[in-house]
């Protein structure tokens, strides 16, 4: 049977995180909050509470888990932080939406990190998360809270009809900050890829290093979760036209067949009851953090198939369109 227990990041009953980290040291697996999306943590350093993640997920075994710790002295203790140029500078970016590649000292479970000689790690920035992992006193592996390629989820709302039953606990806490997972990085000296794009952008990276430049090498075993796999998607057929006209081309064609998940100032131009707004192109952090609850409205909503408006822009848009693209299937200028 889970436990639900109602909290936020900010506000939470001591007693309840002393009793889910009695959880995680057993092996078992708490959902918990952080201000990206919610993630499923289970005790970084056993491979069986681990393994329990992935069989949950129905995650394949080749994709490595995120392990969150509550400091940077927790982080020196399983990570070679000696090997990474920027150390010093990178810990003032946490705690938040930062993943950093270290090589791994092998203290953390194989199955964390795939087999692999590096580990993916970061601190957030959530109250009661840190205080979850102190208590537990292990570092916490904890994916994304979502059946695997799903759309994650970032409101408390829908994480009993995916896991009531098959996880010990759930932190209900609203929704999330930030909408959207962490910045992911594999730093290489004085330069570092961006494994996977998130809430830190190419502009902060570059405060630190010389060169920040984008991977696009998925080939092999991914060193980060969010890079190999078909990820974000619906259950439902979703479409990304070409451009934001060609959508609207689309819609007055066929305008009962498709739900439509734009900003809110396509929205207006396009009027409507099949809509799903994700906020305004003045805002994209409103955007990013409504992007997956979008998704999933239109999953579980009364839609056969949907359209979702392709962003342009940089920064965070970028971030915003990395999920969209995962998550929909592109059109050609003109096609549909």
């Amino acid at each position: 049977m889970t436990e639900y227990l109602n909290s936020n990041c900010n506000q939470f009953n001591s007693d309840d995180v002393y009793s889910a980290s009695k959880v995680i040291v057993n092996d078992g697996i708490v959902i918990f909050p952080t201000e990206t999306v919610y993630g499923i943590g289970a005790n970084a350093l056993s491979n069986r509470a681990c393994e329990k993640i992935f069989k949950i997920k129905g995650r394949p075994q080749d994709n490595p888990l995120i392990v969150h710790a509550s400091s940077t002295e927790e982080v020196e203790k399983i990570a070679d932080v000696k090997k990474v140029t920027h150390f010093q500078e990178l810990t003032k970016l946490w705690p938040g939406p930062l993943t950093v590649i270290f090589p791994s000292l092998g203290v953390v479970s194989s199955s964390a990190t795939a087999g692999q000689d590096t580990v993916a790690i970061r601190i957030p920035d959530c109250n009661l998360a840190l205080e979850l992992i102190r208590k537990s006193g292990v570092p916490i592996a904890a994916p994304s809270a979502n059946l695997s390629t799903r759309p994650s989820i970032t409101d408390s709302v829908y994480l009993k009809s995916n896991f009531d039953g098959k996880v010990d606990v759930i932190f209900d806490a609203g929704k999330t900050r930030y909408g959207i997972e962490s910045t992911v990085i594999m730093p290489r000296g004085d330069s570092c890829l961006i494994l996977r794009p998130g809430i830190y952008t190419e502009d902060d990276l570059s405060e630190i290093f010389n060169k920040v430049t984008f991977s696009e090498d998925l080939a092999g075993s991914p060193r980060s979760p969010g890079t190999k796999y078909r990820h974000y998607s619906p259950s439902k057929k979703l479409y990304m036209p070409w451009s934001t006209e060609d959508l609207m081309k689309i819609q007055e064609k066929r305008p009962e067949r498709y739900a439509i998940i734009c900003s809110s100032e396509t929205g207006i131009k396009i009027g409507g009851k099949n809509l799903i707004l994700m906020g305004s192109n003045r805002d994209p952090y409103e955007i990013a953090s409504n992007l997956y609850d979008s998704l999933i409205k239109f999953d579980i909503g009364p839609y056969e198939e949907g359209l979702i408006e392709p962003l342009s822009g940089s920064g965070i848009y970028l971030s915003i369109m990395n999920r969209i693209k995962k998550a929909a299937i592109p059109l050609k200028e003109g096609e549909l």
